[in-house]
């Protein structure tokens, strides 16, 4: 009994001899991939922020241009009424005269 317990143990010892060092290696390797996807989702971290930041610039442009437009409309619509105006009060006053 103590031949099997001792081959089952010097089995056992070669088996972590050999393993052992493969195992670290392991953790080695999935330790530096854990570390570049930690570096890779903060850089997306900051550039999604950055594209955030950039979407808000564009839809607060769009706002403004949206409400120049309005304004330039607006100014446009009351002149030309005042042209329209000012053209009856001259017919008007032609038809008068």
């Amino acid at each position: 009994m103590e031949e099997v317990t001792g081959a089952v143990g010097g089995f056992r010892a070669a088996i972590q001899d050999l393993l052992v060092p493969e195992l670290k290696a392991l953790q080695v390797e999935v330790r530096n991939v854990k570390e570049t996807l930690e570096r890779h989702e903060k850089w997306l971290e900051r550039h999604d922020q950055t594209l955030s930041q950039l979407a808000d610039a564009i839809r607060q442009l769009g706002k403004e241009q949206a409400e120049r437009f309005a304004a330039t409309q607006k100014e446009n619509n009351d002149r030309f009424d005042a042209v329209m105006n000012a053209i009856r009060d001259l017919q008007e006053n032609i038809s008068r005269a």
